[in-house]
């Protein structure tokens, strides 16, 4: 991953060289050109705009990214001009299959800002994103630790899944696989006004205010925006495992006692909770669960987790919090076949236990 946002900060500082400064534009609509979108530099692929009826959010065209998967290249869109009085941007985006976009922000000293957006795939899903809605990126040059707008060089978006795509374990995992692939968008705006923002607690991992996911699915997996919540859905046609996952920033975790999801899930079944550390080991505690009218808030301290066999000797042994880079959640009990064929939980909020 450090790879890749490197590659990208490159590429943005490359294609900066010859432009002009960025002025008032206003919404891109790509109907007269492709507003500065161009191909990462080294990457394969194609950027163009659209007026296929049904790749158009609005107006007579979008732009449309198409590129091959499984090549081992990284695929990414960046554009070197970024509006200085941005507090926000709002755009629609749209993608083939089921995968996590990143959007990301890169400053002069590589100092980088993302914000992860889940895509249904196959329909259009509108994001609305403030300024405090991105995160510093994991192997990003710590400067000032805050986006200074006036230092921006570009903003990029990546198909994170079509990374892994070239694994044939993860990709099966993921329901991604080597193959054309195709990224939309239109009417991205940036916005002078930065988008209302309840005050959320340190403690809050997500509490599902906002109008895009910034979770994955395995395949087969179905996420949605459901109110102030998430659904996922699923139908276990064959043995295999349904889960979502949420990363953390670096020691995002650090002096917290456990986490607590607030679920419901419509059959009883039995589900686990893993995190996962830096160093690769993995932590889960499972729960027998679901079939509840209404919400129930799972606590798990810790202290109460054990590190999965595969992962055992990966590190140190010793549960580390500040070391937490991803929590997931998955349904056990369909993936030992024990539990109904189908199911659908709402997830509430997730946040740290203080």
């Amino acid at each position: 991953m450090k790879a890749i946002w490197a590659s990208l900060a490159i590429a943005i500082a490359f294609a900066t060289v010859g432009q002009e400064p960025a002025q008032k534009k206003g919404v891109q609509g790509f109907e007269n050109s492709d507003e500065g979108w161009i191909i990462l530099p080294g990457a394969d692929g194609k950027a163009e705009r659209t007026s296929n009826p049904n790749d158009v959010k609005s107006g007579e065209r979008a732009l449309v990214y198409t590129y091959v998967t499984g090549s081992g290249k990284l695929h990414a869109i960046v554009n070197p001009t970024v509006e200085y009085y941005a507090q926000g941007f709002r755009f629609w985006y749209k993608t083939d299959r089921p995968t996590i976009l990143a959007f990301m922000l890169s400053e002069q000293g590589d100092e980088r800002w993302v914000v992860s957006l889940w895509s249904s795939g196959n329909q259009w899903q509108q994001a609305t994103l403030a300024l405090s809605d991105f995160e510093l990126a994991e192997d990003a040059t710590i400067v000032n630790s805050k986006i200074d707008m006036e230092k921006m060089e570009g903003m990029g978006f990546v198909d994170l899944y079509s990374i892994l795509a070239g694994n044939s374990d993860l990709g099966m995992l993921l329901g991604t696989m080597p193959g054309t692939h195709m990224l939309w968008l239109d009417d991205f705006e940036s916005l002078e006004k930065a988008p209302a923002r309840a005050a959320r607690a340190e403690r809050i991992i997500d509490d599902f205010k906002r109008d895009y996911l910034s979770w994955g699915g395995t395949a087969n997996v179905a996420l949605s925006k459901v109110g102030e919540g998430m659904e996922v859905r699923y139908r276990q046609e064959n043995q295999g495992l349904f889960a979502v996952f949420h990363g953390l920033t670096p020691k995002r975790a650090a002096g917290s006692k456990g986490v607590s999801v607030k679920i419901k899930i419509r059959a009883a079944t039995t589900m686990a909770l893993t995190v996962e550390e830096t160093d690769g080991e993995r932590w889960a505690m499972t729960k027998d669960i679901g079939g509840e009218s209404g919400f129930t808030t799972w606590e798990v301290q810790w202290s109460e987790m054990t590190i999965t066999d595969d992962t055992k000797g990966k590190g140190d042994g010793k549960f580390d919090a500040s070391k937490v880079k991803m929590i997931s959640l998955l349904d056990l009990g369909a993936l030992l076949d024990t539990a109904e064929p189908a199911n659908s939980w709402t997830i509430g909020e997730v946040g740290l236990i203080k």
